[in-house]
């Protein structure tokens, strides 16, 4: 993600709608001089609980300002809430002008809305970052008033196991694992390939790690205890968890080591990586590996290994295909989770710890409730009547 500064300077000196705000006086809590000020302060306290949230939350605030430069033409003092209602259809329908540009700046406008978004928790998602921004610049004084305080509750809520499924139904999951098996392996790309989607389904399952985890942890940060191996993991809001590495993991990631040539022994300084690229060794004397590839390019290679399973798979349901892709990356998570309450019996206080979570309704947010076991189980409840 480039700079919050350049990014929005560039796209101010490219733009023929508006100039950047000029300075105000400083009239406000946070010591800001203008909106580019304003975000890089909110960045900074309410966006460093991790790398991943810091990205998203940046994100979003330069796309929010770079439409009301370029579009509204007026800076975040003149914002009402008729421009967040307007804001609202802009994401879901931005002109093409915004999605297909060719300027050659330092960021450009389809970097920035490359297509619409649709609604639904990622919609929401994206509207809660703009309140929180409004929210603590009018806390601070920089904002005569929040004009995301008028705004709509987010979303229509399901309650708890009717909604979008997060975690792979067990009909899925065992189409991915078959599938999985069945790719081909005639070459050595072919095989290499084959290996790194079993490798990547393997870990990320066994452990239930998160993208940003898995894209930010080298082989060095696995130990070995009294009871069998650990992977010590700094995970999301800078927490640290142990999580135990069993048989099948560690013969996942020794069989991953061997495939390339690195030695099937750990040690304390090992960097190889969690989530390699597809050459994880760049140098084999003296024994240099390459780095992890981004939670971006970990999702772009699974969505489209997803998507080749299902086209070489014939007579694929097309419900459940379309369902398998609409998950991603992070389906591997709550379906882990969804298995250890489930199929092997953890009780949900366990299952937290494991995942890392801070509070068990989290937790019980992730877990899958198969429909057709529900209908199953409860077809004999009720009365009948004589």
């Amino acid at each position: 993600m480039k700079p919050l500064e350049l990014s929005i300077t560039a796209l101010a000196e490219s733009s023929t709608l508006s100039p950047l705000p000029t300075k105000p006086s400083l009239n406000n809590g946070i010591g800001a001089n203008n909106d580019v000020e304003a975000i890089t302060v909110f960045l900074k306290a309410r966006g460093g609980r991790s790398e991943h949230t810091l990205r998203r939350y940046q994100r979003e605030c330069q796309r929010f300002l770079a439409w009301l430069n370029w579009q509204q033409g007026i800076t975040l003092k003149r914002l009402t809430l008729k421009d967040l209602q307007q804001y609202h259809q802009f994401l879901q329908d931005p002109p093409l002008r915004w999605q297909y540009c060719t300027s050659q700046t330092s960021y450009t406008v389809a970097e920035l809305f490359p297509f619409p978004v649709k609604k639904g928790s990622g919609f929401d998602n994206i509207m809660r970052v703009i309140a929180s921004l409004l929210s603590f610049l009018h806390q601070q004084g920089y904002l005569d008033r929040n004009p995301a305080a008028g705004m709509q509750k987010l979303g229509d809520k399901y309650a708890r196991g009717h909604g979008t499924q997060g975690a792979y139904s067990l009909d899925e999951w065992s189409f991915i694992c078959h599938a999985v098996q069945q790719l081909p392996k005639a070459t050595q790309r072919q095989q290499l390939h084959y290996e790194r989607a079993r490798y990547f389904i393997s870990i990320a399952y066994g452990t239930a790690a998160r993208e940003h985890e898995l894209c930010t942890h080298t082989h060095d940060s696995i130990y070995k205890t009294d009871f069998g191996y650990t992977w010590e993991v700094l995970g999301k809001g800078s927490s640290r968890r142990i999580i135990p590495l069993n048989e099948m993991v560690m013969e996942s990631i020794y069989r991953f080591r061997r495939i390339h040539g690195a030695p099937e022994q750990l040690t304390a300084f090992d960097t190889f990586p969690f989530a390699p690229s597809v050459k994880p060794i760049k140098q084999l004397s003296p024994l240099l590996y390459g780095n992890n590839i981004s939670t971006r390019q970990l999702r772009t290679f699974y969505k489209s290994l997803i998507i080749s399973l299902i086209e070489q798979q014939a007579n694929v349901d097309s419900h459940m295909a379309q369902s398998i892709i609409s998950k991603g990356f992070h389906a591997l998570r709550h379906t882990a989770l969804t298995h250890l309450l489930n199929q092997h019996k953890l009780d949900l206080e366990k299952v937290r710890v494991f995942a890392g979570h801070s509070n068990v309704n989290t937790t019980a947010g992730y877990i899958l409730t198969e429909r057709e076991e529900l209908a199953k189980q409860t077809q004999y409840h009720g009365l009948e009547w004589i």
